[in-house]
């Protein structure tokens, strides 16, 4: 029985070296390769030129996940009643909630005989929602800035208030 150790094997060893240091140098390129590719992906748009919603994104379309912090153009109608606090928000350490209105934006593909979609504009913080001022109504333009949902998974223990975990 031979040992592995024997000269006639070290080209070998040598060969099986040269090999994972090949390797490890090519993973290293696609790791990099890879970051670069999401140093890209998370650009910062949130200076950029402000663009109509509808261009971003339509009625039925999955949140656009390229467009986080785009700034868009939308104009529609307040719809006050569907005003929610969003629960377990910070500011300046204090612990508070999101006060945001679903705005009905018209939307060129939009169906005629459905309703318009909605879409939540965060109006503020407060740490108090009952001593937020009543959500405007009629009809309003603004610019915002686009923001997924944050789909915790966290239940909504009371479905009977106006407060939401997320």
């Amino acid at each position: 029985m031979s040992s592995l150790l024997a000269p006639r094997f070290w080209g070998a060893h040598l060969l099986a070296l040269a090999a994972i240091a090949v390797a490890v140098a090519l993973g290293l390129w696609q790791y990099d390769a890879f970051q670069a590719g999401r140093a890209e992906e998370a650009r910062d748009l949130t200076r950029g030129e402000p663009l109509p919603l509808a261009e971003v994104m339509g009625p039925d379309d999955p949140f656009p996940a390229r467009s986080v912090g785009q700034p868009v153009v939308l104009s529609g109608t307040w719809v006050p009643e569907g005003t929610v606090f969003v629960s377990g928000r910070e500011d300046a350490g204090r612990d508070g909630y999101w006060v945001a209105t679903p705005l009905a934006v018209a939307h060129p593909d939009a169906a005629a005989d459905q309703p318009p979609p909605a879409i939540y504009v965060v109006r503020g913080w407060t740490d108090d929602p009952d001593a937020v001022p009543a959500a405007p109504t009629g009809q309003a333009e603004l610019v915002g800035w686009l923001q997924p949902t944050e789909g915790t998974g966290e239940m909504d223990t009371d479905r009977g208030d106006d407060v939401l975990p997320q």
